[in-house]
């Protein structure tokens, strides 16, 4: 236990200390608590944006069109839920990362 909470603080560190910019990450992941099972890193859009795009993966194309259904938060909010995804948002876009069905880990598909 005492392993994994300092595992856990330094992915924060990690993550604040980066600086990547903010996240775009689904209401479903931060509202609801569904857990990450996709996220991808494309171009940023601007200088604040670090390019990553977090997905339940229970989203419909209709969810997914509506920008109303996602938000922008900093690197740390998004470790704080998923601390796990904290080893890949230092990779470079482009980058596509899934979660395993058969192993529950995160994966990094491109």
């Amino acid at each position: 236990m005492k392993c994994l909470i300092s595992l856990v603080l330094f992915i924060k560190e990690l993550s604040t200390t980066m600086d990547i910019g903010y996240v775009i990450v689904s209401n479903e992941i931060i509202q609801q608590g569904k857990r990450i099972v996709y996220f991808y890193r494309e171009q940023p859009i601007n200088n604040d944006d670090s390019g990553w795009r977090f997905f339940s993966g229970e989203e419909n194309q209709e969810y997914v069109d509506n920008p109303d259904n996602f938000a922008m938060y900093n690197a740390t909010s998004i470790v704080d839920v998923a601390p796990e995804v904290a080893e890949f948002l230092s990779l470079p876009y482009p980058a596509e990362v899934e979660r395993n069905v058969f192993t529950d880990a995160l994966e990094l598909v491109y």
